[in-house]
């Protein structure tokens, strides 16, 4: 969910212990989360919701993420294939104007874009593929992703709506030996 940035989330791993969870929320503003995980045998799979209908007048939004991993391990050589899946719908609000606005209490709750909005939906799916030796690590990663947005342009005169895909192919690779107790070598090439 980074607006102006890149976050970097590392996904649990599927071959790790088994795992069952399930996490419910609910919270002020009609906030309302759900997290159900499970890992066995080598797969992991995770579906997560979010509702909040913000604190704003029509400011809500709604997600749902979903992952799906398997994982494989032999010898010196591993597979990580991932899917996953983010789905928003966000009513956004913009900026109230005014004196002092942010110190009224009932004009910073309105929304002076009640039409102001952004749909997303997101689907990446790669395999990890390492190879490990006494000479180092070579790990390769081809993936996909294709996302389709659309948002409304309030901050704009014409309010107008944008609308976004957007579909690639690539490969990460990186090749990393270590050289002594603080020293690592790290090489690689990515390709879009």
């Amino acid at each position: 969910n980074a607006v102006h940035g890149a976050i970097n989330v590392i996904s649990p791993d599927p071959l790790g212990e088994d795992l069952t969870r399930l996490q419910l929320g609910a919270g002020a503003f009609d906030r309302y989360s759900g997290t159900a995980e499970l890992r066995r045998r080598g797969i992991y799979a995770a579906l997560h919701g979010y509702s909040d209908g913000g604190y704003r007048a029509d400011s809500g939004v709604d997600q749902l993420k979903a992952q799906l991993a398997y994982g494989w391990s032999r010898g010196n050589s591993s597979v990580t294939t991932r899917a996953s899946f983010h789905h928003l719908e966000q009513e956004t609000a913009g900026f109230v104007q005014g004196q002092d606005a942010f110190r009224d209490d009932d004009l910073r709750r309105t929304n002076p874009n009640p039409d102001a909005f952004r749909d997303l939906s997101h689907f990446v799916i790669s395999s990890e593929v390492v190879h490990r030796t006494d000479e180092g690590s070579l790990t390769v990663t081809p993936y996909a992703i294709a996302s389709d947005m659309t948002f409304r342009l309030h901050f704009l005169p014409s309010q107008a709506i944008e609308e976004t895909r957007h579909v690639a192919v690539g490969a990460l690779s990186s090749w990393q030996r270590t050289l002594g107790p603080d020293t690592e070598l790290l090489a690689g090439i990515d390709l879009e």
